[in-house]
């Protein structure tokens, strides 16, 4: 369960999980954006006792949890104003520098491989958004897309993919299905076994949260 403020300025919440004696434990985080000081916001939330547990961790050196790095992976014919929806929302909690999309972040002049290697390499995690015409998207030749060795979603992926400490999360839109491992080029198979989490434009504000939840905690690579 999230708690959030209007503001923007916090995101709270409670974790469960079970102890190596198979006992139920429970436990509270808070996570502030950059500048704000989390004392008075615990203590409002959570009471005296866990804003001064926080109070003993800063003294200690705790600095919170860093910052992580997304990049949003799209077809332009396929989820162009879904994708700059999420950059949008993401680089609010995040900050606009670790939210990456091609569309605004590389300069003229780049030289587009190198940087989509560079970019994804810096990356906690790289958001796949496939929407219903993922597949079905062809070139000026009436190909498939996705089946061509140059296609620079395949690329991305295909380069995410062999990050070792990157987390590959497809993210399915309005609907969309997942592609089998028979529909992939073989590069790309690995894909259809990552289980996806859906991104509703009716339900944008709930899905996006539960996405960042996903960013905030990487699952391990399968």
């Amino acid at each position: 369960m999230f708690i959030r403020n209007t503001q923007g300025t916090y995101l709270a919440g409670h974790w469960y999980g079970f102890s190596s004696a198979n006992k139920l434990v429970t436990g509270k985080w808070l996570i502030v954006k950059h500048g704000i000081d989390p004392q008075p916001i615990a203590k409002e939330i959570y009471g005296i006792k866990f804003a001064e547990a926080i109070a003993r961790s800063s003294e200690v050196g705790f600095k919170g949890p860093a910052k992580r790095k997304v990049f949003i992976n799209y077809r332009r014919s396929d989820s162009l104003p879904t994708a700059i929806a999420v950059q949008r929302a993401l680089s609010q909690e995040l900050g606009d520098a670790n939210v990456f999309i091609d569309l605004q972040s590389i300069s003229g002049g780049s030289d587009f491989h190198d940087r989509i290697e560079v970019e994804i390499g810096s990356c906690d995690t790289v958001l796949v958004l496939i929407g219903n015409h993922w597949l079905q998207s062809k070139d000026d030749n009436g190909r498939f897309r996705i089946q061509q060795d140059d296609d620079y979603v395949r690329l991305e992926i295909r380069s995410a993919l062999a990050q070792p400490t990157t987390t590959v999360l497809p993210v399915l839109i309005d609907g969309a299905e997942m592609p089998t491992k028979e529909q992939l080029p073989s590069d790309l198979e690995r894909l259809a076994r990552i289980q996806a989490v859906p991104l509703r434009n009716v339900e944008f504000e709930n899905d996006i949260e539960r996405i960042y939840g996903k960013v905030l905690k990487p699952r391990r690579k399968i």
